[in-house]
């Protein structure tokens, strides 16, 4: 087997193994997966977005905590892998210890996002049914967007008309 480090955690971890070509030959043999493999097709095909849930700067600071924020260990759920693709999304989800909503994972989230746990516990469903995060540590272009738009809405300089400066 060959091991993929794991991007999410900085290539300490493994996100998954391929076989090598001597185990791909043997056609008993089940075809393994990155956990980025996994997230890919979740990535070609979006959830559309309720506006709502991107208006909010809690929705914001979260996603940000999130992108800065190590994730817990992933391991393959021990459940059958589902054919079904929002199954297979919750599933995804499953891999880490405690679920989703790991409530360590949630509390030390919503602390770094300088948001109330109860305010994470409430959108974090939100969420990840929206797909704005995937499991392997990366946002989504909308939410990538979403996040860039802010930054520079409340980094840029103030325009008006104002006062001409001295030269």
């Amino acid at each position: 087997m060959i091991k993929i480090p794991c991007g999410a955690c900085g290539g300490t971890g493994f996100a998954g193994e391929l076989l090598t070509e001597e185990e791909a030959r043997r056609p008993e043999q089940p075809v393994r997966l990155s956990l980025g493999d996994l997230c890919d097709p979740y990535r070609a095909a979006p959830e559309p977005i309720g506006a709502v849930l991107l208006d909010r700067v809690e929705t914001k600071k979260l996603l940000a905590a999130f992108a800065l924020s190590p994730l817990p260990p992933w391991r393959r759920p021990r459940a059958k892998m589902p054919d079904d693709h929002r199954e297979r999304w919750v599933w995804l989800w499953c891999g880490f210890d405690g679920g989703p909503y790991e409530p360590t994972f949630l509390d030390a989230t919503a602390d770094a996002a300088g948001v109330s746990a109860q305010t994470a516990y409430a959108l974090w469903p939100q969420i990840l049914a929206s797909r704005l995060l995937y499991p392997d540590g990366t946002i989504s272009q909308v939410a990538r967007d979403l996040l860039s738009a802010h930054i520079k809405n409340t980094t840029a300089p103030p325009r008006g008309p104002g006062r001409p400066m001295k030269g």
